[in-house]
């Protein structure tokens, strides 16, 4: 399983619609997650990115979690993408639908928030 991701990072989305996500985060990683990640909505209507081991093991615990738990990956099932690898040195997309769903800007905040990373 990736490791534990914590801070904030600044940073500013490329200009063709990519954002790169910060090197402290991607050092964390795991060879599990071979720098794929799958990105979403969060719980507070923010977009959220796992590695892919990570996002494995929260699917199954929330599948089986509580209804309010349920209904949370449901809502995340939806708005999820397809999971993509990282391109270079950690460019990534996230989908116009979801930026604006979550009202995403020019300038955006990477908060690490223990298994995901909060944008």
């Amino acid at each position: 399983m990736s490791g534990r991701f914590i801070g904030t990072i600044n940073e500013k989305p490329i200009t063709d619609g990519r954002l790169m996500l910060p090197k402290e985060y991607r050092d964390v990683f795991s060879e599990e997650a071979d720098q794929s990640i799958i990105i979403t909505i969060g719980p507070t209507n923010n977009v959220v990115i796992y590695p892919q081991d990570n996002w494995e093991k929260i699917y199954k615990k929330l599948a089986k979690g509580t209804v309010q738990q349920r209904k949370s990956l449901g809502d995340m099932r939806l708005y999820a993408m397809a999971p993509q690898k990282l391109e270079g040195p950690g460019r990534f997309r996230i989908s116009n639908e979801l930026k604006e769903l979550t009202n995403l800007k020019q300038k955006v905040s990477f908060v690490g928030e223990g298994s995901y990373i909060s944008v």
